[in-house]
C-alpha cells in the first residue's frame, strides 16, 4: 500500500471477504513483479459440460469477476470466484442460518448471530425482534 493507492485498497479491504483481498494482493504483487497473472509452476485443465443456462450463468460470473478485478485472465476470475464462494457462508444464506442453528443452541443468541452482521452492513436500518416473535400461538 502506497499513499497513491490507500483509497483503492480501502475500498477493496471494505468490499471483498478476506480471502479475495488476498488472491488480489498476491496478484497485484505479482504485477509489480512483473510476472503475469498466469506465471505458475504446473498449469491444470478443467473441463465442464454445461447445458445452455448454466454456460450463460458462468459466463455472465466471469466476466463480472473480471470487471470487479481488473484482470483480463479468465482462470484468474474463475479463482477468485472460487475464493469468494469459499470465504462466503458456503454460498447461501440458507447455509449460513442452518451453520448457527447447529452451533448455536439458545434462540436468543441465534438471533443475535444472524443480526449482528446485518447491523455492521446495515447500520442504519433499525430491526427489533423479540423471543415471542417466533413463537406462535
Amino acid at each position: 500500500m502506497t499513499p497513491d493507492n490507500v483509497d483503492e485498497w480501502v475500498l477493496a479491504a471494505e468490499k471483498y471477504n478476506t480471502e479475495t483481498l488476498k488472491g488480489k494482493v498476491k496478484a497485484y504483487k505479482k504485477a509489480q513483479k512483473g510476472e503475469s497473472e498466469g506465471d505458475t509452476k504446473e498449469v491444470t485443465t478443467k473441463t465442464f459440460k454445461l447445458h445452455k443456462d448454466q454456460e450463460e450463468i458462468v459466463e455472465a460470473a466471469l466476466e463480472k469477476a473480471m470487471n470487479m478485478s481488473g484482470t483480463d485472465v479468465r482462470s484468474v476470475a474463475l479463482e477468485y470466484i472460487c475464493l469468494d464462494f469459499m470465504g462466503s457462508a458456503g454460498g447461501s444464506v440458507e447455509s449460513l442460518f442452518k451453520q448457527i442453528k447447529e452451533n448455536v443452541d439458545n434462540p436468543q443468541e441465534q438471533m443475535q448471530a444472524v443480526f449482528t452482521p446485518f447491523e455492521k452492513v446495515w447500520p442504519e436500518v433499525e430491526v427489533t425482534l423479540g423471543l415471542d416473535d417466533l413463537i406462535e400461538d
